[in-house]
């Protein structure tokens, strides 16, 4: 049985994910891929600074700078979730 959930912004401020009689439902499964999609594009890889000619660590796909585990943990939970989303609840409406 796959559950109905949606997001809600809260009232304390910030996102939940809520799990009774949502108003814009989108199966977890659903939402399991739509993550996962667009977290498997993106990678800490290397990438060719197109001013500089010089090649950078970093997220290929996004072309941002960075150079550890933890600077590319931090570019998918800040820079990629975000906004994904973001467009998932506008979708879902």
């Amino acid at each position: 049985m796959i559950a109905d959930v949606s997001l809600k912004s809260s009232e304390q401020g910030g996102d939940c994910l809520e799990n009774d009689r949502p108003s814009n439902p989108m199966k977890k499964s659903e939402l399991l891929r739509a993550l996962q999609t667009e977290i498997q594009k993106h990678s800490l890889s290397t990438f060719m600074h197109e001013q500089h000619k010089v090649v950078l660590t970093g997220c290929s796909f996004c072309r941002k700078h960075f150079g550890t585990v933890e600077q590319f943990k931090f570019h998918i939970t800040d820079d990629v979730l975000p906004p994904l989303l973001d467009k998932l609840s506008v979708d879902s409406k």
